[in-house]
């Protein structure tokens, strides 16, 4: 029997949960049943660590971190996870300067980039780089093949913008899922 995939929201700058502090950025925590991987850092560590604190996750339990894009709001906060779990792999984009990985080993974290699609761990993919100015990945979780692989919710956040947060909530319904810092979304 599969576990259930677990997402929680540790940094955004949407409110979701009384007691966590929101900034500009992202970060959420993936539990796959076997892994903890972060998803972003957020834009500065000190809120990504209250926050991971107030949630009773320790940054010792993150086996991966995977990096979406180079945008601050996405990558400022992983020089403190570093501090408190240096022996991690971090995932990160091929176009990610040389500069930044460099201080990434310097932690002594072990770097592992992406060009093309690929399986980073048990069940979870990359897309590979995407975009043309800005590269960034995406991450996929394989959760069961008796799914449709039709879009059944949404959680949109961060840069999605009120206006565009609302016409989701009014398109999707009982399918749309608030996804502000501190939500946490079970698939099953």
């Amino acid at each position: 029997m599969r576990q259930p995939l677990q997402i929680t929201v540790v940094y955004n700058n949407v409110p979701h949960t009384s007691g966590l502090a929101t900034a500009w950025g992202f970060a959420a925590l993936i539990r796959t049943g076997k892994d903890a991987v972060l998803f972003d850092t957020g834009g500065e560590g000190p809120t990504l660590l209250s926050n991971l604190r107030r949630l009773r996750i320790d940054p010792a339990s993150i086996d991966a971190i995977v990096l979406s894009h180079i945008h601050g709001d996405h990558t400022g906060g992983l020089d403190r996870v570093l501090d408190q779990r240096s022996s991690v792999t971090v995932c990160m984009p091929v176009s990610f300067p040389a500069a930044f990985r460099r201080k990434v080993e310097k932690h002594g974290a072990r770097v592992e980039t992406v060009s093309g699609p690929r399986r980073l761990l048990a069940n979870l993919y990359t897309t590979g780089e995407l975009g043309e100015s800005i590269k960034e990945q995406a991450l996929i979780v394989e959760k069961t093949q008796d799914q449709n692989l039709g879009v059944h919710k949404v959680a949109p956040s961060h840069c999605t913008g009120a206006p565009t947060v609302a016409l989701f909530r009014e398109s999707w319904a009982s399918g749309f899922i608030e996804g502000g810092c501190g939500a946490i979304v079970e698939i099953l």
